[in-house]
């Protein structure tokens, strides 16, 4: 028998600590190493600590209370490469909210990717021993590459080793950029400085696979350098992670 053990509310309040005025749509959750979650809605990621139940008794006289606490946050925001208008249009969107639709951790690299709204494939800096969660830049393709067609990113995954990423759009394509990051042990990657750099370059654009105009629901990095994205096309297409379909 399965029963709700306790619930943690994005609602409750962003980075800042100010409450969120909608209730949010929760698009990503990932279980992160030592009993961590990581959550996407709207614009916010969170890094969550999960305390199991030790008992029965505990469970029900806690009626699950405690189960979750924030460890991290981050916002995603527009920068000045985002392009206009925001995502969904002014009336629908009058904030010009990035949206996060993805979001996924690689544990080999520390590095969190992030699917938005804006175009943009953002990556984070997880430090776990914070934990921290901070932006470490923006992976995009330059605002008029695709004509404006299909140009949010709507996920996103890791390789096994955490350094190429596999950015979906809405368009029906398939990003792959290298990124590499900066060793910790360099100044200013301790948490009390800027976060660690990256050196990202885009790989291949992967195109001709999903039917034009068709947006991807997500995509994973499987056996020997292969790589499956699906999409509302109802299409599984099968690419090698060197570009090639």
């Amino acid at each position: 028998r399965w029963e709700a053990a306790g619930t943690a509310d994005h609602a409750a309040g962003g980075p800042d600590g100010e409450p969120q005025p909608d209730a949010p749509q929760i698009y990503a959750l990932q279980p992160l190493p030592a009993g961590r979650l990581l959550s996407a809605a709207d614009d916010l990621l969170r890094v969550w600590e999960v305390r199991p139940p030790a008992s029965a008794k505990e469970d029900a006289d806690t009626d699950g209370a405690g189960r979750f606490s924030l460890a991290a946050s981050a916002r995603i925001q527009a920068d000045a490469a985002s392009p206009g208008p925001a995502f969904g249009g002014d009336a629908r969107n009058p904030s010009a909210t990035v949206y996060v639709f993805d979001a996924c951790h690689a544990p080999r690299s520390g590095l969190v990717a992030a699917a938005a709204s804006d175009g943009s494939c953002r990556v984070l800096d997880l430090d776990p021993a914070g934990p921290s969660l901070r932006e470490m830049g923006a992976l995009r393709l330059p605002p008029d590459y695709f004509a404006g067609r299909g140009g949010h990113v709507t996920a996103c995954a890791w390789d096994g080793g955490g350094t190429c990423l596999a950015a979906c759009t809405a368009g029906g394509r398939v990003l792959l950029w290298d990124v590499r990051p900066d060793d910790r042990s360099l100044p200013g990657a301790d948490g009390t400085g800027p976060p660690r750099g990256m050196r990202p370059r885009c790989r291949a654009i992967m195109e001709g696979g999903h039917a034009p105009g068709s947006p991807l629901f997500g995509s994973a990095f499987v056996g020997s350098g292969l790589l499956v994205s699906w999409g509302g096309d109802g299409r599984v297409c099968l690419w090698a992670s060197s570009g090639e379909s």
